[in-house]
């Protein structure tokens, strides 16, 4: 049984592929990755991460995230019927208005199921619905665990006192296909596959009846993640927010679960959804702002903020938040300092590097064809001669009265 319905699945999942929103998704993330390209290109003469390991990557993802989730969902019996989505589109929808972040589902998806266990209107399944927003976020934490931190920009910013760090811009964007139930009252849909399920099979009970025959609809997701990091490097910082969203996704999704049976749990998913998503984003902000920088000057030696691939010091394992403090010996106070070390034709290199711990380690390099003349490497500024301002995003309506109220 397991083995067909992975092959259906797996089958469903790359029908999504032909869907056409997926192709207005994928042309979005290919101008985004290619503008970030271009960005870095401008900045440091080379892009950290290249344009195409970007696409190629994202895709990749996208689908092992897709098919994850739709064996969830197709397990669990989660139906599109009854869950109200076209309300829950529709909410998120205006709720971007407001600001940025409240498109996503867990707001939108946990209102409307309060206002349809108060009211009564609209009829919506919350268990399922519960459940839809829980898959979909736990399909968004492994593709920040596995794909977050690769599209990096470097940066430097001025913080609360106005010393100036270093840090990363992240951005990353995933078309996510994706296969759904749909319930089929009628009976056998002619020409369909079916497979003999469980008895406990549907966990989560269509409204329908328990009698209902099911088909797989191809859908498509589409997925973002935006964040700072100055306080850890990219890496470590999106395997924390990526592990804090997945235990999110799955308390609301076995909630979900145990709601089908037990009604009370309902309120408490639908409560569950908006309130907990909204801690996540105020405790990575917390961290953000009154956690230690990584990246800020050295007191003693030169600071990493990133390092170029095929260069010298990603040979030698160099890193973000490493600290150069001699090459060859010779003490390193400035990123002057390294430039007039290469600057002596040197064909082989040491150097004294202490990381973010504390430890501190030799390195070695030696390039006796063509000499050494440059590492490979951001560094950390003592003074940068430029920072970027990082705002808050703010939603159409606010920009709407701050504009109407500054002509005033």
């Amino acid at each position: 049984m397991f083995i067909q319905l992975f092959s259906m699945v797996f089958k469903g999942v790359l029908l999504g592929v032909f869907q056409p929103f997926f192709w207005l998704v994928f042309i979005f993330m290919f101008f985004q990755y290619r503008r970030s390209t271009q960005v870095q290109e401008e900045l440091y003469g080379k892009a950290l991460y290249p344009f195409r390991d970007q696409v190629v990557d994202a895709l990749l993802f996208s689908f092992l995230s897709g098919f994850i989730g739709s064996f969830i969902m197709v397990l669990l019996g989660v139906t599109i019927e009854g869950s109200g989505i076209e309300y829950v589109w529709l909410l998120a929808l205006l709720f971007m208005l407001v600001h940025p972040r409240y498109i996503c589902f867990s707001y939108a998806g946990g209102l409307l199921s309060l206002f349809s266990l108060i009211t009564g209107y609209p009829h919506v399944d919350v268990a399922g619905l519960m459940a839809l927003v829980g898959i979909l976020h736990l399909m968004e934490s492994l593709l920040i665990w596995l794909d977050g931190y690769k599209s990096r920009v470097p940066i430097f910013t001025a913080r609360d006192g106005g010393t100036v760090v270093g840090g990363f811009s992240l951005q990353r964007f995933w078309p996510i296909p994706f296969v759904i139930l749909a319930v089929s009252a009628g009976g056998t849909v002619q020409g369909a596959t079916s497979i003999p399920m469980p008895d406990w099979w549907p966990v989560i009970k269509p409204a329908i009846g328990v009698h209902a025959s099911y088909m797989m609809v191809p859908a498509v997701a589409a997925l973002g993640y935006g964040d700072i990091s100055l306080t850890q490097t990219p890496e470590v910082h999106t395997k924390g927010s990526a592990f804090r969203l997945m235990a999110f996704s799955v308390i609301l999704t076995t909630l979900a679960v145990l709601a089908a049976s037990y009604h009370p749990l309902k309120w408490i998913a639908a409560v569950f959804a908006p309130v907990a998503h909204e801690y996540l984003i105020y405790y990575g902000q917390k961290i953000e702002k009154e956690g230690k920088p990584a990246f800020a000057p050295a007191m003693g030696g030169v600071k990493v903020l990133d390092v170029f691939p095929d260069s010298p010091a990603k040979a030698m394992g160099l890193k973000s938040g490493d600290t150069i403090l001699k090459i060859n010996n010779e003490p390193v106070r400035s990123d002057e300092d390294i430039v007039n070390i290469l600057g002596k034709y040197l064909t082989f290199i040491w150097m004294e590097v202490k990381d973010l711990d504390g430890n501190i380690r030799t390195v070695e390099y030696s390039d006796f064809r063509n000499g050494i003349d440059s590492l490979g490497i951001i560094f950390v500024p003592s003074n940068p001669l430029m920072s970027f301002s990082i705002e808050e995003m703010h939603g159409l309506l606010k920009r709407l009265f701050k504009r109407f109220f500054n002509k005033r």
